[in-house]
C-alpha cells in the first residue's frame, strides 16, 4: 500500500503543469516532478538548482525563518538559470510541510516554479501598448488645445473681410495671435519629440543624478566630453546614461571609480563606461542585454536594464555593447547619431 500511495503522489506531481520539489529542511532535493526535471538544472542542492549565476535565487534560511506550516512565501519574477542556461523568470511559492500533528518544527519544504517568462513579456507589450494609449490621448487633447484657436482664426479673418481701415486691422491682430497660439502648441509637441540635446548637458544631468548614489558606495566618477555634437531624444539617452551609469555602481560596491569619456567618430558620437569594478564573465558579455540576464543579487534585479536600453538605441539609430576592461572591471560602449551633420568645435566639461 505504502509503494501505491508514492506512486500516486509522483503521478499527482507529473501531471502539475509547474515544477515541483520537496527539499528537506538541509536545502536537499527529496524530490521533483517531470516538469522540474525538464525545466530547472540538476543537482541535489536547491540553492544550486535555484540560481543565477552561481548565486541562490533566495536566502533560504533567511526567507523561511519563523513560518509555519500554515504560511506561503511567495515571491514574482525571480531571475533563475533554466536546464538549457537559458536565463527564465520564474514566481515562486514556498510552504514548509510538518510530518506529523501538533509538530512545530519542518522537516521539508514544498517549492512550486512557474515559468513566469512569457507573462512578463506580455506585460512589456501591454506597457508599449499602454504608452501608444498615450500618445493617442496626446493627440486627442492636441486637436481640442488647437480646435479653439482655430476657430478664433477663422472668425476674426471673416470680421475683417467684411471690415476697413483700423476695425479691419484690430481684427488680423487678434487672428495673428490665434495664430502664433497654435504654434506654440505644435512647438512645444517637436520640442519633445524631435529636439537635439547637446550630449555633454545630458551626461552630467546623469552624472549628477546619480551622484548621491556612487558618494555612498565611495565611487570617484569623471566625465570629459571632447565634442558639442548634440543628439535626439535626450529623455530617452538621459535614461540610458544613468542605467549604465547605476550598473557600473553596482559592480562597485566596495568603492571604485567611474571614468565616462564622449568623442565624435564621424557621424556618430561615441560614450564609453569605464569602470572598475568586479568586471564580466564571457557568458555576461554574451547576455547582459537579453531580457531577464543579471549579475546582481537575487532580488535586486530582473534583468530589463539594458535590454530595454538597447531596445531604445536601435530605435533611434544607436548602439550599446560591453567588455572587459584590461586591468580590471568593465568597459560599456554607447554609440549615439549626431543630430547636426556638422562637425562642431569640440569642448571639455569637466563634473
Amino acid at each position: 500500500m505504502q509503494t501505491s500511495l508514492e506512486e500516486l503522489l509522483s503521478s499527482t506531481l507529473d501531471a502539475m503543469p509547474q515544477a515541483v520539489l520537496v527539499v528537506n529542511s538541509q536545502g536537499e532535493i527529496l524530490l521533483r516532478n517531470a516538469v522540474a526535471e525538464r525545466m530547472l538544472p540538476s543537482g541535489r542542492d536547491v540553492s544550486g538548482v535555484l540560481s543565477a549565476g552561481g548565486k541562490a535565487a533566495l536566502n533560504w534560511d533567511q526567507e523561511l525563518a519563523g513560518l509555519t506550516d500554515t504560511e506561503v512565501l511567495s515571491r514574482r519574477g525571480v531571475a533563475i538559470d533554466g536546464r538549457t542556461e537559458v536565463r527564465l523568470a520564474v514566481d515562486l511559492a514556498l510552504r514548509p510541510i510538518a510530518l506529523g500533528p501538533g509538530r512545530r518544527e519542518t522537516d521539508a519544504v514544498l517549492v512550486v516554479v512557474c515559468d513566469a517568462t512569457e507573462r512578463l513579456l506580455i506585460e512589456r507589450q501591454i506597457q508599449g501598448r499602454a504608452a501608444l494609449g498615450g500618445l493617442e490621448k496626446q493627440a486627442e487633447t492636441l486637436g481640442h488645445e488647437l480646435a479653439n484657436p482655430l476657430d478664433a482664426v477663422m472668425r476674426y479673418l471673416g470680421l475683417a473681410e467684411s471690415s476697413s481701415g483700423q476695425e479691419a486691422s484690430e481684427h488680423l491682430a487678434c487672428a495673428r495671435s490665434g495664430l502664433e497660439r497654435m504654434a506654440d502648441i505644435l512647438g512645444a509637441l517637436r520640442e519633445e519629440s524631435s529636439r537635439s540635446y547637446p550630449v555633454g548637458q545630458l551626461l552630467t544631468d546623469a552624472v549628477t543624478a546619480m551622484h548621491p548614489g556612487a558618494r555612498a558606495l565611495g565611487v570617484e566618477i569623471t566625465h570629459r566630453v571632447d565634442t558639442g555634437a548634440s543628439i535626439p531624444a535626450g529623455h530617452r539617452i538621459f535614461q540610458v546614461f544613468c542605467n549604465v551609469i547605476k550598473n557600473a555602481l553596482d559592480a562597485m560596491d566596495a568603492g571604485g571609480s567611474l571614468s565616462i569619456t564622449a568623442v565624435r567618430r564621424d557621424d556618430q558620437c561615441v560614450v564609453e563606461f569605464a569602470d572598475t569594478g568586479r568586471g564580466l564573465s564571457r557568458r555576461d558579455i554574451e547576455a547582459m542585454f537579453e531580457p531577464f540576464y543579471t549579475t546582481k543579487p537575487p532580488g535586486a534585479g530582473c534583468g530589463l536594464g539594458l535590454a530595454i536600453c538597447r531596445e531604445m538605441l536601435a530605435a533611434l539609430g544607436g548602439a550599446i555593447d560591453a567588455e572587459c576592461r584590461p586591468g580590471g572591471g568593465a568597459v560599456v560602449t554607447v554609440t549615439l547619431p549626431v543630430s547636426n551633420p556638422q562637425l562642431n568645435t569640440p569642448r571639455r566639461k569637466e563634473p
